[in-house]
């Protein structure tokens, strides 16, 4: 399709990549810059109701207001430090070390083999989350009352009248005992990292994932603590035994091999980044980005187009050429430099029209350049312009 300089230019079907939909049944044609690859969401809004009823719930005058500013900092600042627990063999292990360290050779010596004992810590469980208008029920699960009290002044609007701006809404300390109940979507958003140790984390994905009929959705921080959390429960997850138990990961891995941002030669959490405006607050400013980790896990087999590789950084866009870092759906990263000649004028637009999180639709990656410089060098040549 020709079009003039500055015009939106249209993508032919992905017949390369096994993609034969199109949702503009008229023409058959796409833009590239809403390829299917696209996942990335404009910033989101909270709804004006929740804003309305956040503000009842501050207390009033200028004092309270700059201790919240001052409390909600530190809540933030500890949430994105905080480790995962220590578990039991590691504690007695540090605390050997420490005991013959304090005691010296002559101390153990009188001491035997005498150690400290272990310690534990309990901690809460919560699961809760909200979504669009095609569900038809949600049941949000929390052990804390007061937890649920909020939820339901929030949900009201601060009204104290019973209407509800969310509808469908079921609020409980303790998911369902039956085996026989279980959901389209469920979601644990920000919670796994509170349980105590490595075995609650992995029971709770267990009961979670025996509720689950399609999706499991679980969210943390985006620190190297949050990544690595998620990695044990996808992990406990698709080793599951069984015809029933049997899942592959949907998102946003396109493989359901170790994640090899782990084996890296320097470990990093492979985390997304969502823009959101904030409550109005006077400290709180304009647009902010969430920096997070996910994975979403799907009963059944893997579809076609679970292959496509995965953006994992900002897409750098250069002069006829753009770098692309990805992950590819044999479990490795894989850094590829594109060029409308080198790799097709679809593709290539396809990829300067991505960004980080979004997938690029091809089967596979074109083979890595011996350098990123000497395929920019090579499409000097073209005549193509980038968009």
């Amino acid at each position: 399709m020709t079009v003039r300089r500055g015009r939106i230019r249209m993508l032919h079907p992905f017949t390369m990549t096994g993609y034969s939909g199109s949702p503009s049944p008229s023409s058959g044609l796409l833009p590239h810059r809403r390829h299917p690859g696209i996942c990335r969401l404009p910033a989101v809004h909270l709804p004006q109701a929740l804003i309305q009823a956040v503000r009842l719930l501050l207390p009033t005058g200028e004092t309270p207001i700059r201790r919240l500013e001052d409390c909600a900092r530190e809540l933030s600042n500890f949430l994105w430090s905080r480790k995962r627990p220590v578990e039991d063999p590691e504690l007695q292990e540090r605390a050997q070390r420490l005991w013959e360290r304090l005691t010296g050779s002559q101390g153990a010596g009188r001491a035997g083999n005498r150690g400290p004992v272990g310690m534990r810590g309990e901690g809460g469980n919560r699961y809760r989350a909200a979504w669009g208008d095609s569900l038809r029920e949600y049941l949000c699960v929390d052990p804390s009352a007061a937890m649920h009290q909020i939820a339901e002044f929030l949900m009201r609007g601060g009204s104290d009248a019973d209407t509800e701006h969310i509808r469908g809404v079921y609020l409980r300390q303790y998911l369902p005992v039956s085996p026989k109940v279980s959901y389209d979507l469920v979601i644990s958003a920000y919670s796994l990292s509170e349980l105590p140790s490595l075995a609650d984390r992995l029971c709770a994905v267990e009961t979670l994932w025996r509720k689950t009929d399609s999706f499991l959705v679980l969210i943390e921080n985006g620190t190297r603590e949050g990544h690595q959390i998620l990695m044990e429960a996808r992990e406990a997850v698709l080793k599951a035994k069984g015809e029933e138990s049997s899942g592959h990961v949907f998102a946003p891995c396109p493989h359901d091999g170790v994640c090899p941002k782990l084996t890296a030669a320097v470990p990093a959490p492979c985390n997304f980044t969502q823009a959101y405006h904030p409550l109005p607050f006077p400290w709180n400013g304009g647009v902010k980005l969430e920096r997070f980790s996910y994975v979403i896990l799907r009963r059944g087999r893997a579809g076609e187009t679970q292959s496509w590789p995965r953006v994992i950084q900002p897409v750098l866009c250069r002069t006829r050429h753009a770098h692309v870092h990805l992950c590819t759906a044999d479990g490795t990263l894989c850094h590829t430099v594109l060029t409308a000649r080198r790799s097709g004028r679809d593709l290539y637009r396809c990829a300067r029209n991505s960004t980080w999180g979004d997938r690029l639709p091809m089967p596979h990656p074109p083979p890595e350049g011996q350098d990123g410089a000497g395929q920019a060098e090579d499409s000097t040549a073209e005549t193509g312009r980038a968009d």
